[in-house]
């Protein structure tokens, strides 16, 4: 079929977002081309599924990023062993965050430089190149400004003691050392991972998540 006609693609869509959401839209544009038996996505193609985009159900653009509509916080997306790593450019802010708040909470407290490259290794990065670096690094001082972690008087960081959901108000649930909000955040009960609604295990502990 002519790619530029067929009306499937809005369905090839919805599935690479569902299952890589939030992705950056060239990296969508790739793997919808690819389907079609294209091995790049030029700026025609990056066009068309743009506009698809915008009609597409379940799906929203936010920024460079297409997300899952229903999806709150991303999760992370650890690549698997020989696979490899995606560009920085294309892991979102969001994603970085949550990546960012794990490492200092499994080290309670870390240096900026020790979580610039813990972070790199979570996302599989071997070597925390400049372009790694500058990221990650902006996204910490970013976090800091928010109070999202805490700069220690010696210099390390920490996540904050906090009481209540900034969006809702609720009282937040502490759960392996992770902060989660009952009603804005969908998680592992045991581990506190964030899992979307129809996951059947946590994709962390692989405990059996409650329908």
């Amino acid at each position: 079929k002519d790619f530029y006609k067929d009306y499937s693609v809005a369905g090839v869509i919805q599935t690479v977002v569902k299952i890589e959401g939030p992705i950056h839209i060239e990296e969508l544009s790739r793997r919808v081309a690819n389907h079609w038996g294209m091995e790049k996505a030029g700026s025609k193609i990056i066009e068309v599924i743009s506009d698809r985009v915008v009609w597409t159900d379940g799906i929203i653009r936010k920024g460079d990023f297409v997300w899952p509509s229903k999806l709150k916080r991303p999760k992370i997306r650890i690549p698997l062993k020989g696979e490899k790593p995606r560009n920085i450019e294309y892991v979102c802010t969001e994603e970085i965050e949550e990546a960012i708040l794990l490492c200092i909470k499994d080290g309670f407290s870390l240096t900026k430089e020790d979580t610039i490259v813990q972070t790199a290794r979570l996302f599989g990065y071997n070597r925390t190149g400049d372009n790694v670096r500058t990221r990650i690094g902006a996204i910490i001082t970013k976090l800091a400004f928010a109070s999202c972690i805490i700069k220690m008087n010696d210099g390390q960081y920490q996540l904050p003691k906090v009481h209540s959901c900034s969006k809702c108000d609720s009282k937040l649930e502490e759960i392996n050392g992770l902060v989660r909000c009952p009603c804005c955040d969908t998680y592992c009960d045991k581990c506190g991972c964030l899992v979307e609604d129809e996951d059947k295990e946590c994709p962390n502990c692989k405990s059996e998540l409650d329908s």
